[in-house]
């Protein structure tokens, strides 16, 4: 399905991230791809293994312009990524085990090209170590 951003509203999708890892923690990357007019805006959300820490990235370009960080342990989770038609975007990642709340921002120029056209918007799981990657989510709209 191709999107579109109107003027002066925010286009929005979300995700629930239960575990990375059904029965025992496993590394992996969660992309959001934002591809239109032969331009890619992506989001990530990774894991390693050992570490307690999930490390989430915007990359303009391939090149990361603003990345954020929190504790695994804040799992589940609920990730709402939005932005304007003039570039600026907002993740606001809302735990559902402590109540707490982490946001992010930044601006790209990928993002404001985007908006000025349609654009398709992919998720996908990506394997970044020797074993298969594996998440648990709720996918919201």
């Amino acid at each position: 399905k191709l999107f579109s951003v109107k003027k002066d509203h925010f286009f929005s999708t979300g995700i629930r991230v239960q575990s990375f890892g059904k029965n025992t923690l496993r590394d992996g990357m969660l992309v959001f791809r934002f591809t239109g007019m032969k331009k890619k805006f992506e989001m990530t959300l990774s894991h390693s293994p050992g570490s307690n820490t999930l490390l989430c990235r915007f990359l303009d370009r391939n090149k990361v312009v603003q990345n954020t960080s929190f504790d695994r342990k804040k799992l589940p989770a609920d990730l709402l990524f939005s932005f304007r038609e003039d570039g600026t975007f907002l993740l606001n990642i809302n735990s559902l085990a402590d109540s707490s709340s982490t946001f992010a921002s930044g601006s790209s120029e990928i993002l404001k090209a985007l908006s000025k056209g349609k654009f398709s918007v992919q998720i996908l799981l990506k394997r970044t170590g020797a074993s298969p990657a594996e998440i648990l989510i709720l996918i919201t709209s």
